[in-house]
């Protein structure tokens, strides 16, 4: 029969885990943010690993974009606003602060985004990352595992015609009323992951 101070270490062990799981960042296998409603925050972030990877002479990598998107995604849970604010501290790039420069590129091109096609829940905007993250892992099943993603956005950017928030090229057909969300259709960030959210109302 377990002791008192036995009992008393499984529950702790049991805190510790349940703490662990709730900071951990799953990538999302659903398709909600796949769909052209969604796609000036997707490419925000895209954009944003364009810019760094420029920045950087290339020498980001899939390790660090995942870093940052895990980080973003963690403190937007915590409560960080999804924009900075005006009077925030810029970052300047170093190979030692890549994971917070990205994070902070993110935001700024988020702020971009918000200006022209309106605001969005920081539960979309997690979702927007988690989905990023799981086309992380398909591109590392294609191309590998350090660069594959990185190069697919460098390629894909330099085709569209290079960053600039390349979504106003991608979606300047699309009408504005397509960007009014309805706030009680927030996407569920503890929601199973075989699950697909249904899409903003209309």
């Amino acid at each position: 029969m377990a002791n008192a101070k036995d009992v008393k270490r499984r529950k702790k062990l049991a805190a510790k885990a349940k703490l662990k799981a709730k900071n951990k960042v799953l990538p999302y296998e659903g398709t909600k943010y796949q769909a052209d409603v969604w796609r000036p925050y997707v490419d925000a972030v895209d954009d944003a690993v364009f810019d760094v990877m420029g920045g950087s002479s290339r020498q980001l990598t899939d390790i660090a974009v995942r870093k940052s998107f895990e980080a973003l995604a963690r403190q937007l849970r915590g409560g960080l606003p999804p924009l900075p604010a005006a009077d925030e501290n810029s970052l300047p790039y170093t190979p030692d602060s890549e994971v917070d420069f990205l994070v902070q590129t993110i935001r700024q091109n988020w702020a971009k985004a918000f200006a022209r096609f309106g605001s969005c829940q920081p539960a979309d905007l997690i979702g927007v990352l988690r989905t990023l993250l799981n086309s992380i892992n398909a591109h590392a099943w294609n191309t590998g595992a350090t660069r594959g993603y990185v190069d697919f956005v460098w390629n894909r950017t330099q085709t569209l015609g290079g960053s600039s928030m390349s979504v106003g090229r991608i979606l300047s057909s699309l009408p504005m009323s397509e960007f009014d969300f309805d706030s009680d259709d927030d996407f569920d960030d503890d929601s199973d992951d075989r699950e697909q959210p249904a899409l903003p109302a209309k």
